[in-house]
């Protein structure tokens, strides 16, 4: 025999809270045909039932209250047992289920997180959540009650008072549902991860925290949680912003206030950071200096030849190799500017090496070759390329790219493989 889950009850109300119906369900499909059937089941057929009696009424006469009462719960019984349900499609019906405190999507998964007596919201397809307006302050409501009512009500609430006041001072902690949103740069947008059949323990989850429990424990809670040992499906930890947010995607300052509330939804926002690059430039057709180098950036410009400049970082792998000019007027040292990676992507990366030399004057002259460089290193030739995007590299530049796991410098897209231009005979 199956394992059968059992039911738990849960309040269900519609998207204007017009009244909150108990149901006890043990799946998300559960919950949501007994919804369809009260909600529009009900609704449908008192509507034919109320059209038979006032048509036998018509051709009749009076129906006696006592049969009018024995029609209604036989149609009632026909409706709960589910046997009335085919005839008005009601599984075409398209609906959401939602949290009413904050508008959290709930599906199965999520569902079965979900604790007994959880007020919930249906949703039609166009319809949206809002939040539960706060009560009028307005003076002019309602007239007073009577003394002796306002005794009773003063002695229920002082009792009320005494049993739920006892019971928070014992207890300071509070459950609290995590989950991460990951931003995505395509769509401008952070995009909640979910558990699937390939990655697993990335979803939301309930959590028991304490209400006091300080901003920088709470954010080292969730790193851990969703970034196992620095590291998680999206990427490295270091190579993150991380923030605290809503199910929506919208940062929250403070958490004092989030966690003062009876089910609290905390959700971890993290954002891969964009790095800045060194770019050299000059205004005029002067060379680089070959004794500048660039600390800030870690960047140090060396020439192998006049025909090529390279540009390798101080981690890099490749040799450093001398410089050499056959000229006897040094250049002047180039100017320095600096952009970022977002704004180098926006502009197409092109690459041309010649060969150099000085006139009398003092301005290089450069003789464009045909052969094209590799536009990392300005040094070797182009021979192999990135996949999916197919923009073309030498292909130790290309391999340093794909192992340390950048993405491409020209495109920014996330790199799968590295081809080579020149066959293996050669």
């Amino acid at each position: 025999m199956e394992h059968q889950v059992p039911k738990r009850p849960y309040r269900v109300t519609d998207s204007l809270r017009r009244g909150r119906k108990g149901i006890a369900a043990s799946s998300y499909e559960n919950i949501m045909q007994q919804y369809k059937l009260q909600k529009k089941i009900f609704s449908l057929m008192r509507e034919k039932l109320y059209t038979v009696l006032l048509g036998h009424v018509h051709c009749h006469g009076f129906i006696p209250y006592k049969s009018r009462i024995m029609i209604l719960r036989i149609a009632n019984f026909y409706i709960q047992s589910g046997k009335v349900a085919d005839r008005f499609q009601f599984s075409q019906m398209f609906l959401k289920l939602l949290v009413e405190d904050d508008g959290t999507e709930i599906d199965a998964e999520f569902f079965e997180l979900l604790p007994s007596n959880t007020h919930l919201m249906v949703i039609k397809a166009g319809e949206e959540w809002n939040p539960e307006p706060q009560p009028s302050t307005s003076q002019s409501a309602e007239p007073c009650l009577n003394n002796e009512s306002q005794r009773v009500n003063e002695m229920v609430g002082k009792i009320r008072k005494a049993e739920v006041g006892s019971k928070r001072t014992v207890s300071q902690n509070v459950t609290t549902y995590i989950g991460w949103l990951h931003y995505c740069y395509l769509n401008a947008k952070y995009v909640m991860v979910k558990n699937t059949k390939k990655q697993q323990n990335v979803g939301p989850r309930p959590v028991v925290l304490s209400r006091n429990i300080a901003e920088e424990q709470l954010m080292t809670l969730l790193r851990k949680t969703f970034f196992t040992r620095g590291r998680s499906v999206k990427g490295m930890a270091s190579n993150m912003e991380f923030a605290f947010g809503n199910v929506k995607g919208i940062q929250i300052a403070d958490i004092s206030d989030l966690l003062s509330m009876n089910k609290p939804h905390i959700y971890l926002l993290s954002k891969e950071k964009i790095p800045d690059m060194a770019v050299y430039s000059s205004d005029s057709d002067e060379l680089m200096d070959p004794q500048m180098t660039t600390s800030a950036t870690g960047y140090t410009p060396q020439y192998t030849s006049p025909n090529a400049m390279i540009m390798h970082g101080a981690s890099s792998s490749l040799g450093t190799p001398n410089f050499s000019l056959n000229s006897t007027a040094q250049p002047p040292p180039v100017q320095q500017s600096m952009c970022t990676l977002s704004t180098i992507c926006n502009t197409p990366v092109l690459s041309r090496q010649g060969t150099s030399r000085w006139n009398e004057s003092g301005t290089p002259e450069v003789c464009l070759n045909s052969r094209n460089k590799c536009c990392i290193c300005y040094d070797m030739d182009i021979n192999a390329f990135l996949v999916p995007c197919a923009h073309k590299f030498c292909f130790p530049c290309a391999t340093r790219v794909k192992t340390t796991g950048q993405p491409c410098p020209i495109c920014r897209t996330d790199i799968t493989n590295v081809g080579s231009l020149v066959s293996s005979d050669m």
